[in-house]
Parts: structure tokens; sequence; C-alpha cells
């Protein structure tokens, strides 16, 4: 199995035992630091130590997570006219429904803010997946599962990327598509895939060339140079 690929089925239940592996663990450390608090005598270098498995297993329990969904939503888990493969997990739903409840009220959920880290690039994860779905889409029309003449003129349009960016980035994924049946269904999905991300790239910023809406925007408080009278 490509290991690029999250297909449904028995991978997206071995996901599931991770997520609930890194849930029971993360329960567990939250209650050595309720004792913990309730403790006498200096607790502050054993809590620091508590604060930081708890935020790995906060992490670990969300990647995993991340995984059963994409997963879930994989089109090999949705044959055509049919119920999912797999169901919905009831754990992960009632999870997720916690923290939209907090987001419709107007709060930050905590387990999320763990998530941050100071100093970490904007869109990393973004990025990765945006570059992911404009080889896969390279590789899809080169293997003729789309038809495009040329994907590479394609997906510097739609990224708003010059030749030099997208040869680099195929340069660092490549074998993304397999040559499966699997692969030959999941030609629209491709595509539809590549344009969300490319949509995501431009949002965020990262389009140097192209049209003049793919372009970086300023920022607001940049001032412009003025003109020496003198030159």
């Amino acid at each position: 199995m490509n290991p690029n690929r999250q297909s449904s089925g028995p991978v997206a239940r071995a996901y599931m035992q991770q997520y609930l592996a890194a849930a029971v663990e993360r329960l567990k450390v939250d209650e050595l630091r309720l004792r913990l608090d309730q403790a006498d005598g200096p607790t502050k270098p054993r809590r620091a130590e508590l604060d930081r498995r708890f935020r790995d297993a906060n992490r670990a329990m969300w990647r995993a997570m991340q995984k059963v969904l994409a997963a879930y939503a994989h089109p090999d888990n949705h044959p055509a006219g049919q119920v999912p493969i797999e169901a919905f997990p009831a754990e992960i739903a009632g999870r997720l429904a916690l923290v939209v409840e907090d987001l419709v009220g107007g709060h930050r959920p905590e387990t999320t803010e763990l998530l941050a880290t100071a100093h970490r690039p904007r869109g990393g994860v973004d990025l990765r997946v945006c570059r992911r779905d404009a080889v896969r889409y390279i590789e899809a029309a080169e293997r003729g599962l789309i038809s495009d003449s040329d994907p590479l003129a394609t997906v510097e349009r739609e990224f708003g990327i010059r030749r030099r960016t997208t040869l680099d980035w195929r340069a660092k994924a490549q074998g993304i598509v397999d040559n499966s049946a699997a692969a030959a269904r999941d030609a629209e999905f491709i595509e539809a895939a590549m344009k969300k991300s490319a949509a995501r790239y431009r949002w965020l910023g990262f389009a140097t060339a192209g049209r003049a809406e793919n372009r970086r925007p300023k920022r607001k408080n940049q001032s412009k140079r003025r003109r020496d009278p003198r030159s």
C-alpha cells in the first residue's frame, strides 16, 4: 500500500486505535496533574514534566484523529450510491462536537490551543498538503488518469507559481500516484483536491506569479517609497 494514500477499511481502524491509545494516555496524565495540584510540598518540576506529557499525548491524539478523518473521507470509503464502508467514529464525533460548541460560544478550545507551537512557520501543514496535491495532479495527468496535455502549466496557473517552483516540488515529492484501479477512480478527486489546495495556497499569500489576485498581498502598514526629486 502506498504510504501517501490514506485509504479506508483496516487503515482507518488502525488509526482509530492510535487515537484511543493517545486519548487514554492524555486522560491518565491529566488525572496525575489533578492529584499533584492537591499535594503538599514542591511540585513545580514534577508539574512541568506532566504538562509536557499532556501536550505530547494531546498532539498525538489530534494527529491520529486527522488520519482517521482523512481515511473516512477517502473515496474508497464511499462507493457510489452506497453508504460508507466504515461509519463515522462516535468517539471522534463527540469530541469534535465539544470543540465546535466552544467555538460557536466564542471560546477557544483549550485542547486545540495546546497544539499551537511558538515560532512555527505559518501554513506548515497546509503547504505540505498543497505541494502533495499539485504533484499528485501532475503525475496523474502524465499517467493518463487525467486529461491534461500540460499539467505543469495548469498547476503553475492555478497556484500562481513559476516553473522552478513546480520542478522543485516535484523533485521533493514523487511516486504519489500508483497504478491501481483505485487510483484511476480517484481522477476526479485528485483534480478537485488540486484546485482546492491551489485556492488555499493563494489564500495563504504564497502565490508569487500569474494573475494579480494570485500575488502575495501587501501589508496594510507597508508605506510606498517616495521618489527622490533630485534623481
